[in-house]
């Protein structure tokens, strides 16, 4: 929920020709990842419960991925130089997708 929210309140501050701009793709689908791992997890069954956690680890490294490739990608040309800056967002989404 946070890297969608984070991904919608970002992508309306940037423009088009912002390369660290969130894509939906990518981020609908980390956040899908997230939620069908934790179904499967409190499933309790342990084959999808060893599925569930399979599927959290992808997802959540190809988030941490993804969000490290948008702080490095993100230039302040369409934003004011004001504290913390305009990596600050895709680096804390970083943080949280290792959670």
């Amino acid at each position: 929920i946070v890297l969608g929210g984070e991904a919608a309140f970002t992508r309306s501050d940037l423009s088009e020709s912002n390369k660290g701009r969130p894509e939906i793709v990518p981020v609908a689908a980390g956040a899908g990842s997230s939620v069908g791992a934790t179904l499967l997890i409190n499933s309790g069954f342990a084959p999808l419960v060893t599925i569930g956690l399979i599927t959290g680890f992808i997802g959540s490294g190809a988030m941490m991925y993804y969000n490290g490739k948008r702080t490095m990608d993100t230039t302040d040309e369409d934003i004011a130089p004001d504290w913390p800056g305009p990596k600050a967002w895709p680096a804390t989404m970083t943080l949280i997708s290792f959670s």
